[in-house]
């Protein structure tokens, strides 16, 4: 392989492989952050349907002891019935508050995380190209420094030469 060619292929992987992997590690994460505001709006829609079903299954359970209630002979609506369902209702509305905020949380901590990957997906970005730079200014260094050696070296075997020649 040339010196040439060597160089080239040098400075290549010096730039190119420090920018490639920057590349794959951003992807990677805004992938990931993706995924998160995606579960995150999975959270709240499922916090939903758990406070839809709450909701159904109390009224459920309401109708039924109004009915019992009725079954019995107790006039649905005064005393002791009345407070039973209103005592109910509230439970039930303190329940689903809960599931709503659970999951709004949730999906809150969800969205921080994604928000975190983004930013270090672009950090990668940056260190990528950062890193694809001082790789360039590397291998030039290198090549120079390669470069006087060689021109030093044929000075010292052109003088050796001369003296004994």
């Amino acid at each position: 392989m040339s010196a040439g060619l060597l160089g080239a292929v040098q400075l290549v992987g010096g730039v190119a492989g420090p920018i490639i992997g920057g590349m794959e590690q951003s992807g990677t994460l805004r992938a990931q952050a993706r995924m998160d505001r995606e579960n995150a709006n999975r959270t709240e829609f499922q916090g939903e349907l758990d406070a839809w079903q709450t909701a159904r299954d109390a009224r459920l359970a309401q109708g039924a002891g109004l009915a019992m209630a009725a079954a019995d002979g107790n006039p649905v609506g005064t005393g002791t019935v009345a407070d039973l369902v209103e005592q109910a209702a509230l439970e039930r509305e303190l329940e689903i508050a809960n599931l709503r905020s659970k999951a709004r949380g949730e999906a809150y901590n969800l969205r921080v995380r994604a928000g975190q990957a983004d930013r270090q997906a672009r950090g990668a970005l940056v260190k990528g190209f950062l890193g694809g730079a001082v790789g360039y200014a590397a291998t030039k260094h290198d090549q120079r420094n390669g470069q006087m050696l060689l021109e030093m070296n044929k000075r010292n075997n052109a003088s050796i030469l001369n003296r004994n020649g």
